[in-house]
């Protein structure tokens, strides 16, 4: 097993897609019953951890796209999230690359 050091490395290297399948954007923490002791501080922790996990989604789905930098990035992945969430962060994704080629100012 490697070390944390080169575990968070070989993540870094990893492709948005690679990282939605290894679940990397999908919180660990489980969603807690109405009965359970605790259940609203859990349930805060766990929306929480998932606001966390999308947000590291947005910012890891505009970099790779090379769209971190457009001055409109942030309505870019607006508009993708309001089209796409439904159907999950892979299907955000999907449509986030179709606008990249739009709004890519060099066109590459």
């Amino acid at each position: 097993m490697g070390s944390q050091s080169e575990l968070k490395e070989e993540e870094e290297e990893m492709t948005v897609r690679e990282k939605l399948a290894a679940g990397k954007y999908e919180t660990k923490l489980p969603y807690p019953e109405r009965k359970e002791k605790d259940a609203e501080e859990k349930r805060e922790a766990y929306r929480v951890d998932e606001g966390r996990l999308c947000e590291l989604f947005k910012q890891d789905a505009l970099k790779e796209l090379g769209l971190s930098k457009h001055p409109r990035a942030d309505k870019i992945y607006s508009y993708a999230w309001a089209e796409r969430h439904a159907n999950g962060l892979h299907e955000i994704f999907d449509f986030l690359e179709e606008l990249a080629e739009l709004f890519k100012e060099d066109g590459k």
